[in-house]
Protein backbone atom coordinates (compact mmCIF):
# COMPACT_ATOMS: atom_id res chain seq x y z
CA UNK A 1 0.00 0.00 0.00
CA UNK A 2 1.09 3.58 -0.87
CA UNK A 3 0.35 7.19 0.50
CA UNK A 4 1.15 10.31 -1.47
CA UNK A 5 1.84 13.38 0.96
CA UNK A 6 -0.61 16.06 1.13
CA UNK A 7 0.48 19.12 -1.00
CA UNK A 8 2.57 22.37 0.91
CA UNK A 9 3.90 25.24 -1.08
CA UNK A 10 7.21 27.64 -0.34
CA UNK A 11 8.31 30.98 -1.62
CA UNK A 12 12.03 31.08 -1.73
CA UNK A 13 12.60 34.99 -2.83
CA UNK A 14 12.29 34.51 -6.74
CA UNK A 15 11.82 31.06 -6.88
CA UNK A 16 8.29 29.54 -6.12
CA UNK A 17 8.60 25.90 -4.95
CA UNK A 18 5.60 23.73 -4.75
CA UNK A 19 6.30 20.26 -2.27
CA UNK A 20 4.78 17.22 -1.76
CA UNK A 21 6.64 15.44 0.22
CA UNK A 22 10.37 14.57 1.69
CA UNK A 23 11.75 12.55 5.37
CA UNK A 24 14.79 13.25 7.60
CA UNK A 25 18.37 12.12 6.69
CA UNK A 26 17.99 9.10 8.61
CA UNK A 27 14.68 7.19 9.64
CA UNK A 28 15.24 6.77 13.78
CA UNK A 29 15.43 3.54 15.60
CA UNK A 30 12.12 1.87 15.99
CA UNK A 31 12.00 -1.57 18.29
CA UNK A 32 9.42 -3.47 20.67
CA UNK A 33 11.00 -4.10 24.18
CA UNK A 34 10.10 -7.24 25.90
CA UNK A 35 11.70 -8.35 29.10
CA UNK A 36 12.42 -12.59 29.54
CA UNK A 37 14.86 -14.73 31.11
CA UNK A 38 16.56 -17.89 29.51
CA UNK A 39 19.74 -19.56 30.59
CA UNK A 40 23.19 -18.11 30.09
CA UNK A 41 25.85 -20.15 28.79
CA UNK A 42 29.53 -18.48 28.76
CA UNK A 43 30.93 -19.33 25.28
CA UNK A 44 33.51 -22.44 24.95
CA UNK A 45 34.69 -21.55 22.03
CA UNK A 46 35.39 -17.96 20.97
CA UNK A 47 38.05 -15.80 19.56
CA UNK A 48 38.99 -13.23 21.99
CA UNK A 49 38.90 -9.81 20.87
CA UNK A 50 40.52 -8.52 24.63
CA UNK A 51 42.16 -10.59 27.21
CA UNK A 52 42.43 -10.40 30.97
CA UNK A 53 43.22 -6.92 33.00
CA UNK A 54 42.29 -4.75 30.04
CA UNK A 55 40.89 -1.42 30.88
CA UNK A 56 40.10 1.22 28.14
CA UNK A 57 40.24 -0.63 24.83
CA UNK A 58 38.43 -1.10 21.13
CA UNK A 59 38.46 -3.87 19.17
CA UNK A 60 39.93 -3.85 15.52
CA UNK A 61 36.79 -3.52 13.00
CA UNK A 62 35.36 -7.35 12.93
CA UNK A 63 32.87 -9.15 10.95
CA UNK A 64 29.52 -10.08 12.02
CA UNK A 65 29.45 -12.98 9.82
CA UNK A 66 25.92 -12.32 8.00
CA UNK A 67 24.42 -8.89 7.23
CA UNK A 68 22.90 -7.71 10.01
CA UNK A 69 20.18 -4.66 9.62
CA UNK A 70 19.66 -1.96 12.16
CA UNK A 71 17.29 0.78 12.46
CA UNK A 72 16.58 -0.68 8.65
CA UNK A 73 20.37 -0.11 7.78
CA UNK A 74 22.86 -2.90 6.63
CA UNK A 75 25.63 -4.00 8.65
CA UNK A 76 28.58 -6.16 8.39
CA UNK A 77 31.42 -5.26 10.85
CA UNK A 78 31.26 -4.46 14.85
CA UNK A 79 33.72 -2.84 17.15
CA UNK A 80 33.56 -3.90 20.77
CA UNK A 81 34.63 -1.74 24.07
CA UNK A 82 35.99 -3.42 27.11
CA UNK A 83 33.11 -0.86 28.74
CA UNK A 84 30.57 -2.65 27.82
CA UNK A 85 29.35 -1.30 24.88
CA UNK A 86 29.57 -1.87 21.17
CA UNK A 87 29.22 -0.10 17.94
CA UNK A 88 28.19 -1.30 14.31
CA UNK A 89 29.62 -0.68 10.94
CA UNK A 90 32.29 1.39 13.01
CA UNK A 91 36.40 1.48 12.00
CA UNK A 92 37.21 3.83 14.45
CA UNK A 93 35.43 4.13 17.65
CA UNK A 94 36.95 4.96 20.53
CA UNK A 95 36.74 3.27 24.02
CA UNK A 96 34.20 5.42 25.67
CA UNK A 97 35.16 4.85 28.96
CA UNK A 98 31.80 7.42 29.76
CA UNK A 99 28.55 5.85 29.13
CA UNK A 100 26.28 8.01 26.75
CA UNK A 101 23.58 7.23 24.93
CA UNK A 102 22.00 10.19 24.18
CA UNK A 103 24.75 12.35 22.04
CA UNK A 104 28.22 9.95 21.94
CA UNK A 105 29.48 10.06 18.65
CA UNK A 106 30.02 6.87 18.06
CA UNK A 107 27.32 5.38 16.66
CA UNK A 108 24.77 3.45 16.67
CA UNK A 109 26.05 1.92 20.03
CA UNK A 110 24.26 -1.48 21.69
CA UNK A 111 24.95 -1.02 25.23
CA UNK A 112 24.48 -4.07 27.76
CA UNK A 113 25.90 -2.77 30.11
CA UNK A 114 27.96 0.70 29.53
CA UNK A 115 29.92 1.69 31.88
CA UNK A 116 33.76 2.42 32.86
CA UNK A 117 34.69 -1.71 33.19
CA UNK A 118 37.86 -3.71 32.55
CA UNK A 119 38.29 -7.33 32.18
CA UNK A 120 39.15 -9.57 35.52
CA UNK A 121 42.52 -11.50 35.73
CA UNK A 122 39.88 -14.08 34.46
CA UNK A 123 38.22 -12.26 32.21
CA UNK A 124 37.29 -11.28 28.57
CA UNK A 125 35.90 -10.19 26.03
CA UNK A 126 35.01 -12.12 23.05
CA UNK A 127 32.53 -13.54 20.05
CA UNK A 128 31.45 -16.76 18.30
CA UNK A 129 28.84 -17.11 15.69
CA UNK A 130 26.57 -20.66 15.90
CA UNK A 131 23.92 -21.70 13.53
CA UNK A 132 23.35 -22.09 9.84
CA UNK A 133 21.98 -19.31 6.68
CA UNK A 134 19.88 -17.85 7.36
CA UNK A 135 19.18 -18.79 11.07
CA UNK A 136 22.87 -17.54 12.26
CA UNK A 137 23.76 -16.01 15.91
CA UNK A 138 26.53 -13.57 16.63
CA UNK A 139 27.21 -13.61 20.21
CA UNK A 140 29.56 -11.25 21.62
CA UNK A 141 30.55 -12.08 25.89
CA UNK A 142 31.84 -9.91 28.26
CA UNK A 143 33.20 -12.35 30.98
CA UNK A 144 34.17 -11.93 34.50
CA UNK A 145 34.16 -8.39 34.07
CA UNK A 146 35.36 -5.78 36.61
CA UNK A 147 32.83 -3.12 37.71
CA UNK A 148 34.05 -0.37 37.25
CA UNK A 149 37.99 -0.56 36.43
CA UNK A 150 39.38 -0.46 40.34
CA UNK A 151 37.21 -3.22 41.49
CA UNK A 152 39.33 -6.29 42.89
CA UNK A 153 36.42 -9.14 42.14
CA UNK A 154 34.46 -9.68 38.95
CA UNK A 155 30.97 -8.34 39.59
CA UNK A 156 29.13 -9.62 36.24
CA UNK A 157 29.21 -11.28 33.31
CA UNK A 158 27.14 -10.53 30.21
CA UNK A 159 26.52 -11.01 26.38
CA UNK A 160 24.82 -9.45 23.36
CA UNK A 161 23.41 -11.44 20.90
CA UNK A 162 22.32 -10.52 17.17
CA UNK A 163 20.41 -12.75 15.29
CA UNK A 164 20.13 -12.83 11.60
CA UNK A 165 16.56 -12.81 9.56
CA UNK A 166 14.94 -11.49 12.14
CA UNK A 167 17.15 -9.09 13.42
CA UNK A 168 16.69 -9.28 17.00
CA UNK A 169 18.83 -8.02 19.61
CA UNK A 170 19.04 -9.75 23.52
CA UNK A 171 21.22 -8.95 26.02
CA UNK A 172 21.87 -11.47 29.03
CA UNK A 173 23.47 -11.29 32.06
CA UNK A 174 25.27 -13.52 35.14
CA UNK A 175 25.94 -11.88 38.21
CA UNK A 176 28.72 -12.44 40.11
CA UNK A 177 27.25 -11.90 44.32
CA UNK A 178 24.16 -9.99 45.22
CA UNK A 179 22.99 -6.90 43.12
CA UNK A 180 25.60 -4.70 44.55
CA UNK A 181 28.16 -6.98 45.54
CA UNK A 182 31.93 -6.26 44.16
CA UNK A 183 30.74 -3.20 43.06
CA UNK A 184 32.67 -0.13 42.87
CA UNK A 185 31.88 3.26 40.90
CA UNK A 186 28.56 1.90 39.28
CA UNK A 187 26.78 4.37 36.80
CA UNK A 188 25.92 2.25 33.62
CA UNK A 189 22.94 3.04 31.22
CA UNK A 190 21.22 -0.18 29.53
CA UNK A 191 19.95 0.68 25.93
CA UNK A 192 20.24 0.94 22.04
CA UNK A 193 21.54 4.02 20.44
CA UNK A 194 20.70 4.87 16.38
CA UNK A 195 22.97 6.52 14.53
CA UNK A 196 21.99 10.21 14.95
CA UNK A 197 22.17 11.87 18.07
CA UNK A 198 19.69 12.09 20.73
CA UNK A 199 18.60 8.76 18.75
CA UNK A 200 17.98 5.75 21.28
CA UNK A 201 16.29 3.98 23.82
CA UNK A 202 17.40 3.72 27.88
CA UNK A 203 15.93 1.73 30.34
CA UNK A 204 15.63 3.01 33.57
CA UNK A 205 16.19 0.33 35.79
CA UNK A 206 17.84 -3.48 35.96
CA UNK A 207 14.17 -5.31 36.80
CA UNK A 208 12.27 -8.23 35.29
CA UNK A 209 9.98 -4.99 34.05
CA UNK A 210 11.95 -2.21 33.52
CA UNK A 211 10.99 1.48 32.46
CA UNK A 212 12.00 2.25 28.44
CA UNK A 213 12.41 5.50 27.69
CA UNK A 214 13.30 7.42 24.09
CA UNK A 215 13.44 10.68 25.45
CA UNK A 216 15.46 10.46 28.84
CA UNK A 217 18.48 8.48 29.54
CA UNK A 218 19.31 6.74 32.74
CA UNK A 219 23.04 6.83 33.06
CA UNK A 220 23.04 6.05 36.64
CA UNK A 221 22.29 2.13 37.19
CA UNK A 222 24.00 1.10 40.11
CA UNK A 223 23.11 -2.76 40.07
CA UNK A 224 23.47 -6.02 38.35
CA UNK A 225 20.53 -7.36 36.50
CA UNK A 226 19.60 -10.86 37.98
CA UNK A 227 21.31 -13.99 36.44
CA UNK A 228 19.14 -15.23 33.22
CA UNK A 229 17.22 -11.74 32.98
CA UNK A 230 17.14 -10.84 29.29
CA UNK A 231 16.29 -7.76 27.88
CA UNK A 232 15.37 -7.95 24.11
CA UNK A 233 14.60 -5.41 21.09
CA UNK A 234 12.70 -6.53 18.18
CA UNK A 235 12.41 -4.08 14.64
CA UNK A 236 9.15 -2.56 14.05
CA UNK A 237 8.66 -3.07 10.06
CA UNK A 238 5.74 -1.35 8.06
CA UNK A 239 2.43 -2.71 7.83
CA UNK A 240 -0.98 -1.52 5.50
CA UNK A 241 -1.21 1.74 4.34
CA UNK A 242 1.84 4.28 5.59
CA UNK A 243 0.41 7.56 7.91
CA UNK A 244 1.67 9.97 10.36
CA UNK A 245 4.30 11.16 7.81
CA UNK A 246 4.98 15.05 7.99
CA UNK A 247 6.73 17.43 5.22
CA UNK A 248 9.75 19.38 5.52
CA UNK A 249 12.36 21.15 3.01
CA UNK A 250 15.38 22.74 3.48
CA UNK A 251 16.29 25.63 0.74
CA UNK A 252 19.43 28.08 1.25
CA UNK A 253 18.98 31.85 2.42
CA UNK A 254 18.61 34.71 0.09
CA UNK A 255 18.88 32.80 -3.65
CA UNK A 256 17.56 34.13 -7.10
CA UNK A 257 19.27 31.24 -8.44
CA UNK A 258 19.50 27.66 -9.09
CA UNK A 259 19.86 25.85 -6.00
CA UNK A 260 20.05 22.46 -4.05
CA UNK A 261 17.14 22.02 -1.89
CA UNK A 262 16.99 19.07 0.42
CA UNK A 263 13.38 17.15 0.13
CA UNK A 264 12.60 15.61 4.24
CA UNK A 265 9.89 13.34 5.22
CA UNK A 266 9.29 12.74 9.24
CA UNK A 267 7.80 9.55 10.35
CA UNK A 268 8.33 6.15 12.09
CA UNK A 269 6.42 3.76 10.00
CA UNK A 270 9.24 1.04 10.44
CA UNK A 271 11.85 -1.02 8.40
CA UNK A 272 10.39 -1.76 5.12
CA UNK A 273 9.40 1.92 3.97
CA UNK A 274 10.17 2.93 0.55
CA UNK A 275 10.23 6.52 -0.55
CA UNK A 276 9.96 7.28 -4.45
CA UNK A 277 10.53 10.92 -5.11
CA UNK A 278 9.20 12.90 -7.86
CA UNK A 279 9.33 16.15 -9.59
CA UNK A 280 6.65 18.01 -12.21
CA UNK A 281 6.37 21.33 -14.14
CA UNK A 282 2.70 21.91 -12.29
CA UNK A 283 0.48 20.05 -9.45
CA UNK A 284 -0.92 18.00 -12.10
CA UNK A 285 2.37 16.64 -13.22
CA UNK A 286 3.48 14.48 -15.53
CA UNK A 287 5.64 13.48 -12.59
CA UNK A 288 8.96 12.48 -13.18
CA UNK A 289 10.86 10.26 -10.69
CA UNK A 290 14.35 11.51 -9.57
CA UNK A 291 14.92 9.02 -6.39
CA UNK A 292 13.83 5.95 -4.89
CA UNK A 293 15.39 4.67 -1.71
CA UNK A 294 14.72 3.48 1.53
CA UNK A 295 16.46 6.79 2.99
CA UNK A 296 14.06 9.62 4.08
CA UNK A 297 15.55 12.44 2.31
CA UNK A 298 16.99 13.33 -0.70
CA UNK A 299 17.98 16.73 -2.62
CA UNK A 300 17.22 18.16 -5.90
CA UNK A 301 18.76 21.02 -8.20
CA UNK A 302 16.32 23.36 -8.49
CA UNK A 303 16.37 25.93 -11.34
CA UNK A 304 12.99 27.08 -11.83
CA UNK A 305 9.52 26.39 -11.03
CA UNK A 306 9.09 23.33 -9.66
CA UNK A 307 6.48 21.11 -8.05
CA UNK A 308 7.60 18.00 -5.95
CA UNK A 309 5.60 14.85 -4.64
CA UNK A 310 7.15 11.81 -2.44
CA UNK A 311 4.90 8.52 -2.39
CA UNK A 312 5.27 6.78 0.55
CA UNK A 313 4.78 2.58 0.36
CA UNK A 314 5.22 -0.21 2.58
CA UNK A 315 6.90 -2.96 0.51
CA UNK A 316 7.74 -4.86 3.69
CA UNK A 317 11.07 -5.96 1.85
CA UNK A 318 13.71 -3.18 2.48
CA UNK A 319 16.01 -3.37 5.66
CA UNK A 320 15.95 -6.87 5.82
CA UNK A 321 12.29 -7.75 6.64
Amino acid sequence: MRNILNLHFYRKNCILLFVFVCTSLFSQINYNFTSTTGTYNSLTTYTTLHSTNVDDAISASTNIGFTFYYGCQAYTTFQASTNGVMFLGTSGAFSNAFNDLTSSTDRPAIAPLWDDLKTSGGGRVCYNMTGTAPNRVLTVEWFQMLWDYSATTWGISFQVKLYETSNRIEFIYQRNGNATQYLVSADASIGISGPTSGDFYSLGDVSASPTVSKITETSTLSSKPATNQIYRWDPITCSGTPSGYALSITIPSNTCTAYTATLNVSGTGGCGIQYTFQSGPSASGPWTTFAISNNSSTTFNVTGLTYFRTIVTCTISGGGQ
